[in-house]
């Protein structure tokens, strides 16, 4: 190629340093230690054990992240129709976790069984994605029987 044809490549960042590319991949969210412990019990309740950390940890994040889309569309789902407006104005206004979890409280009867149930659906559309709610009336996993029954 002579100097008149020659291909223009833009520039490559360091990979790290104070020259680095911004990360453009989402950023982990930090999970609370208690949405943890429940996301981690859903794991080894589905028999899944991965042992590469890294792989872990992002398959949490991506079920946190699933969570906390069901959790939202399930509580606009709770709210009473009046309440609607103000939950979508706090959450424009990035209002505080503890006050939007107060206004959920106040808004929505029966607020701790209504999120109880939120995770009890999640927990079996997770375990059992063929659509089937495997818990009976106490919340537990009802038993499957490993052979069909005999006539």
């Amino acid at each position: 190629m002579d100097s008149n044809n020659k291909v223009s490549h833009p520039p490559v960042a360091p990979m790290s340093g104070p020259d680095a590319a911004p990360d453009t991949t989402t950023q982990a969210r930090e999970i609370p230690p208690e949405i943890r412990a429940y996301l981690e019990q859903l794991l080894a309740d589905a028999n899944m054990f991965v042992a590469d950390e890294k792989l872990h940890e992002d398959i949490l994040q991506d079920l946190y992240d699933k969570l906390d889309e069901f959790i939202a569309i399930k509580v606009v789902e709770s709210l009473p129709a009046d309440k609607l407006a103000v939950f979508t104005q706090m959450n424009n206004e990035q209002k505080s976790k503890e006050e939007i979890e107060q206004f959920l409280k106040d808004a929505i009867p029966n607020a701790q069984e209504v999120m109880k149930n939120i995770f009890f659906e999640f927990r079996d559309i997770y375990l059992h994605p063929e659509g089937t709610d495997q818990r009976n009336s106490t919340g537990q996993d009802e038993e499957t029987p490993l052979l069909p029954p005999k006539d």
